[in-house]
């Protein structure tokens, strides 16, 4: 016989991956949206680069791979995390150069690092929902 409540975890797996992958490549447009501004005269006229952004998703995604105690948190608990980090990385990029309405963030900082701002928000959301996997997290 089938262990539906297996079948009813994977599937709820996979949507969860579905759900973090169209979050990242919604920000992934967004990256695309920092691109430099001619005349503009600050250290970091470079756009964030995407392979920060795709990091950070897959560590989050490790981290609820290697969720200490079983059961795992439910799909809707992972799912809100994800979208947590993935608007976390976006408003710290728009922060930087405005093309979006913010969603939490309202502190303007047209010198900061695309990447170092994209990396902070995605390691201040994971440290305070998911503090398990925290030595990975400063491994980055």
């Amino acid at each position: 016989m089938k262990n539906l409540n297996h079948d009813r975890n994977f599937s709820g797996r996979a949507m969860v991956k579905n759900i973090s992958v169209g979050f990242t490549l919604l920000l992934l447009f967004v990256l695309g949206s920092c691109q430099k501004i001619s005349g503009e005269n600050t250290p970091f006229n470079e756009p964030a680069s995407p392979a920060v952004v795709l990091a950070w998703n897959e560590i989050a995604t490790q981290a609820f791979l290697h969720f200490p105690e079983q059961p795992a948190p439910p799909p809707m608990i992972e799912s809100r995390i994800y979208a947590m980090v993935n608007v976390a990385m976006h408003d710290a990029l728009n922060n930087i150069k405005a093309k979006y309405r913010t969603y939490a963030l309202k502190a303007p900082d047209k010198n900061a690092d695309p990447d170092a701002a994209v990396a902070q928000a995605a390691y201040d959301i994971l440290i305070a929902e998911t503090p398990w996997y925290k030595n990975k997290y400063d491994s980055l």
